[in-house]
């Protein structure tokens, strides 16, 4: 019963992202993100759970993460057309980690320091400064496997929909670009790990920020 519950319930959803995917997108994204602070609000603190941070990761995903990843999947699709090309999924993946993971990682933790901890924007551009090339290089061993495996592997559309909406088969394909969902939902998932790690580390940053004032004391 549950097992056709949880089929319904991923069927509909998939429906949700053909239908609506800008929407259902950002809802995604704003979801994932809000359960990766609350995991990190547990694995950090027994105190009682900050509902305004979560809310506040939550809008961040939802305005921002999960519509600029939308737009992102169309623009790569665009700019390497030729499926044919044996390097196309590399080529992608370069770009992708050259231009558009260093500045999502920026902007994520500019975002966190400043809006979500209050920081004056000095002090979060000295955290940037201090910070972000050690998460950079740490993105670099998770991003581009994640990256690799939604080019090369994670369809464009789920055949099954194609059928369903009484198109060939073939059809999941020529949509190309007009698609993507699935891929942006498997890099969602992984996002759901990274921005956890990414807040566990601005904390734990924190935290001995913390030590050393007391210390210096």
């Amino acid at each position: 019963m549950s097992g056709g519950v949880l089929a319904l319930a991923w069927r509909r959803y998939l429906q949700a992202l053909d239908q609506k995917p800008l929407k259902t997108k950002a809802v995604t994204a704003a979801v994932l993100i809000a359960a990766s602070d609350l995991l990190a609000q547990r694995l950090t603190s027994a105190a009682p759970t900050n509902w305004r941070r979560t809310l506040s990761m939550a809008l961040y995903g939802f305005l921002w993460a999960g519509p600029s990843s939308h737009f992102w999947q169309h623009i790569l699709e665009n700019m390497f057309p030729d499926k044919s090309d044996a390097l196309r999924s590399v080529k992608k993946v370069l770009v992708d980690q050259l231009a558009y993971g260093p500045v999502q990682n920026a902007l994520f933790m500019a975002f966190l320091a400043s809006v979500v901890e209050g920081r004056s924007w000095a002090t979060t551009r000295a955290k940037l400064a201090s910070d972000w090339p050690g998460v950079q290089r740490r993105s670099w061993r998770v991003w581009p496997v994640a990256s690799f495996i939604s080019q090369e592997y994670v369809p464009l559309k789920a055949s099954w929909l194609a059928e369903e909406q009484g198109q060939p088969e073939s059809w999941a394909g020529a949509a190309g670009a007009a698609a993507s969902f699935l891929r942006v939902l498997w890099l969602n998932v992984v996002a759901l790990g990274w921005t956890t790690f990414m807040i566990l580390q601005g904390r734990t940053a924190n935290a001995a920020v913390l030590r050393l004032k007391l210390a210096a004391r």
